[in-house]
């Protein structure tokens, strides 16, 4: 009898980590696990504010080839972007299709897309892409005399950190609870919604949050899906997507969905629950400072 297939969609801090749990519990001999993402690399996302705002030689261990993730023997590693889902009746499984047209059927799917982020951080597909994409950013900051942060919150206040030598000379304007119409990059002069000019303005850094990556579930899993919120689990992490994610979460996430899908393809009750885990926020400040809390 051939093998059902496991699949692991979306290679960041949960789904790698997931990932690395079903090697050890899922029984090889009936399942294929597979890790699919868009995308050949890793990128620890925590550190992208830093990189993509100066040339820092950290970067460097930032990103890493995604086929060392999956241990030879215990499942393959897949680039590829998906553009559908076909869910089959309630317990069955289903298909993913690829771009290009290409099809992974499941027994059972873990997606861990994790969000898009701001331009600036929201790296591309391949790493020369990456590499020019990071390096027009290095270029912009470093030429900018007044920068325009759109949003405050973890992203936006770690922008004017990283021109520690510069913190002086750079002006930094923050856009809060209003509006910029103005695409991120070189600008020449902006204005607010509510109508304040800053002309002098030279580059605009969008930094309004992420956005949970859930377009591919509507359709196939609507009911996973709520008007306000992007995705909704129950407590044992069965869905289509598990909760937002903090990369600090990942570890206890993964405990949950990894034992519970061992469990959901046996055919047996579920026995994990995701009791939450601390709310924390850590910003770096410059090269050796930071807060956390």
């Amino acid at each position: 009898m051939s093998k059902k297939n496991v699949v692991v969609l979306g290679a960041g801090s949960a789904g790698t980590t997931i990932v690395r749990a079903l090697t050890k519990s899922l029984d090889l001999s009936r399942y294929d696990l597979i890790l699919l993402n868009d995308r050949p690399y890793f990128v620890h996302l925590p550190a992208m504010a830093r990189l993509a705002t100066w040339d820092d030689p950290l970067g460097e261990k930032a990103f890493f080839d995604l086929a060392q993730v999956v241990p030879a023997g215990k499942g393959t590693f897949t680039v590829g972007k998906v553009v559908g889902v076909a869910e089959g009746a309630a317990g069955a499984g289903g298909e993913l299709e690829l771009e290009g047209g290409a099809r992974i059927p499941y027994a059972a799917l873990v997606v861990a897309t994790g969000s898009r982020w701001p331009d600036f951080i929201q790296v591309p597909a391949t790493a020369a892409e990456r590499d020019a994409h990071l390096g027009g950013w290095h270029a912009s900051f470093k030429g900018a005399e007044h920068v325009v942060v759109v949003g405050g919150g973890s992203v936006g206040i770690e922008v004017p950190a990283r021109h520690p030598a510069r913190a002086e000379a750079v002006g930094i304007s923050f856009v809060l609870g209003n509006a910029l119409d103005a695409a991120p990059g070189k600008v020449s002069g902006v204005t607010t919604r509510d109508g304040k000019s800053l002309p002098d303005a030279d580059l605009v850094v969008h930094a309004f949050g992420a956005k949970p990556n859930t377009e591919i579930l509507k359709g196939a899993f609507d009911d996973a899906l709520t008007a306000r919120a992007p995705s909704r689990s129950t407590s044992s992490l069965r869905s289509a997507a598990t909760r937002r994610k903090q990369a600090a979460k990942a570890n206890t996430h993964a405990a949950v969905a990894a034992a519970n899908v061992v469990a959901f393809l046996a055919g047996k009750p579920l026995p994990k629950s995701y009791k939450g885990s601390p709310e924390m926020i850590m910003i770096p400040l410059g090269k050796s400072g930071g807060a956390a809390g």
